[in-house]
C-alpha cells in the first residue's frame, strides 16, 4: 500500500507556495488571512475540513447550492485523471517496485467498470484524521 500525500505535497503544498509567491512574500514571513476555496460540492460535505494554519479560511462555494458530483460533466476530468493514472504507473525511478494505480481494482481507470457513483470516492482521504 502506498502512502497518502497526494493531498499534502501536490495541492497543498503547491497552494501554500503560489499564495506566498503572489503576496510576494520571504522565507518566515507571515502570511496575511487568506481565503482557500475549495470545490466540495452537497455530497461531499463530509470531506470539508477546518484549516491547520492560521493564516487561512477554508472557503467552500458549492455548497451553498444544490450541487453535486453529478450536477456537471466529468468526462475531461475523468480522462486527465486517466492520464495521470498512467503516468505513475511505472514509478520504479521513484524506488516502488509494482505498477501503481489510483483504482483499489488494481487495473487503468479505462478499465474499470464503475458499479455505482459512490464506487469514485470511496476511502478517498479526507484529511480529516490530522495525520498530514
Amino acid at each position: 500500500m502506498l502512502r497518502r500525500q497526494c493531498t499534502s505535497e501536490y495541492k497543498i503544498a503547491v497552494v501554500d507556495k503560489v499564495i506566498r509567491s503572489l503576496y510576494g512574500l520571504r522565507p518566515y514571513q507571515r502570511r496575511p488571512l487568506t481565503s482557500i476555496w475549495k470545490g466540495i460540492t452537497t455530497d461531499e460535505i463530509d470531506r470539508m475540513s477546518q484549516p491547520t494554519s492560521s493564516w487561512k479560511i477554508h472557503t467552500y462555494p458549492f455548497t451553498g447550492y444544490a450541487w453535486s458530483k453529478n450536477s456537471y460533466e466529468r468526462l475531461k476530468c475523468f480522462n486527465d485523471t486517466a492520464q495521470v493514472n498512467y503516468a505513475i504507473r511505472d514509478s520504479t525511478n521513484k524506488g516502488i517496485k509494482k505498477q501503481c494505480y489510483i483504482h483499489r481494482s488494481l487495473q487503468p481507470l479505462e478499465q474499470v467498470v464503475f458499479n455505482k457513483q459512490d464506487e469514485l470516492w470511496e476511502n478517498e482521504c479526507s484529511g480529516n484524521c490530522h495525520t498530514l
